[in-house]
């Protein structure tokens, strides 16, 4: 099956990223109990536990967990890309026409009627895949052709914007030689940071905070997903290879952590079946795959889709099944104080310190969505029809 552009940039990258690439584009060694209180202790924190879904503590909840829409933008075109939130702001790349690529960054604010373009492609076939938001700053990825199976290889940049004041800066790019691994920009608590590739097919984690006269390599030469990273205060969180090595077959890996200010990664989990890791509010929440030698397994059997979903505090300690059941492999979204996932094609918005969940409207594009802080957006429509993209606050729990 022919996949997406989007779809094969991200499948390319993963690949080429990690040494030995099995399912989730990771070296897997190990495989290790599907139950979290069978895991070593965190990083300065005490061993986890398995509870049923009372969520893990994140604060005092201020009344009932509610989704209120602050705003909404019409693209009539109905061409929106992978989405991104944050200082109350989303971004997400978009094409005026429905059949074109997308070569636009397009940028809303509560109460904007329509969408603000800040940023276009500098190439003539150009195609703007990735975007990230924090704070006053938008990020973007510039590349200078659609990727295909025939021409994988191409031209990208990455560059941020103050929207206040419309300073521009080149973050990084691959000069004048193509390569098929186009990094996938984010920002999350004043950073932004992309995984990009070694000679050696390994990854290089760079980091940039506004202010600063340039990137810094925070990572060289390691394992990881790219496009999994987030971060929570002063670490970044990642999706690695399978913390602790041992016989058998593996599905999965872990989630690793590091100092934004650089040292040694560190694993989070120790079950060798994580599939996706996020971290927000100094809470870290995972999926995880079954363990492939569950004595009981699900009346649909062993799928390869994420089954059950977890959470515990960044610093180690009780760690609490949010959900148990097979969910679609759509990403895992952490803002602060809940998690979402998309068991059914329609995405559920869970506190992390009750067990409310409020489902997000029906129509909702699961795949385009995104949470930062109190924040979550969607899109609504597309595929042919026109699109909207919501922003709203999540309150209470």
């Amino acid at each position: 099956m022919s996949l997406s552009a989007p779809t094969r940039a991200v499948a390319a990258l993963a690949a080429a990223l990690v040494a030995g690439a099995v399912g989730l584009g990771l070296a897997l060694a190990g495989c290790g109990s599907g139950d979290p209180s069978a895991t070593r202790t965190p990083p300065g924190g005490s061993a986890a536990s398995s509870t049923a879904p009372t969520g893990s503590a994140s604060g005092t909840p201020s009344g009932p967990l509610a989704v209120h829409e602050v705003g909404s933008v019409a693209v009539p075109s109905g061409n929106v890309g992978p989405l991104r939130v944050g200082g109350g702001a989303v971004v997400f790349p978009f094409a005026t026409d429905p059949a074109a690529g997308w070569t636009r960054v397009g940028l809303m604010h509560a109460g904007d009627r329509t969408p603000t373009t800040v940023a276009r492609s500098q190439w003539p076939h150009g195609l703007v895949n990735w975007v990230a938001a924090d704070g006053d700053w938008v990020a973007w990825v510039d590349q200078s052709a659609e990727q295909s199976d025939a021409t994988p290889k191409v031209l990208w940049r990455v560059w941020a914007l103050d929207t206040t004041t419309n300073q521009k800066v080149l973050l990084a790019s691959n000069g004048r030689r193509a390569d098929p691994y186009v990094p996938i920009v984010l920002g999350q608590d004043g950073w932004f940071f992309w995984t990009r590739a070694e000679t050696d097919r390994t990854a290089r984690e760079q980091i940039w905070k506004p202010g600063d006269d340039a990137p810094t390599d925070l990572l060289r030469h390691v394992e990881m997903t790219p496009g999994s990273e987030s971060v929570s205060g002063d670490r970044l969180v990642y999706l690695g290879p399978a913390a602790t090595a041992s016989r058998g077959h593996t599905v999965g890996g872990d989630c690793w952590s590091v100092p934004v200010t650089g040292g040694t990664p560190e694993p989070l989990t120790h079950s060798a079946l994580a599939m996706g890791c996020a971290a927000a509010g100094d809470v870290l929440t995972w999926s995880q795959h079954i363990a492939p030698d569950t004595a009981k397994m699900p009346a649909l059997g062993l799928l390869d889709d994420p089954y059950t979903v977890w959470s515990q505090p960044l610093s180690g300690g009780r760690a609490t099944r949010l959900h148990q059941g097979y969910v679609l492999s759509s990403p895992l979204l952490a803002g602060d104080g809940f998690v979402s996932w998309d068991p059914d094609g329609r995405r559920v918005v869970r506190s992390l310190s009750t067990d409310a969940t409020v489902m997000l409207p029906k129509g909702s594009v699961s795949i385009r969505s995104a949470a930062s802080g109190r924040d979550l957006a969607w899109v609504t429509g597309g595929a042919g029809r026109p699109a909207t993209v919501h922003l709203a606050e999540v309150t209470g729990g």
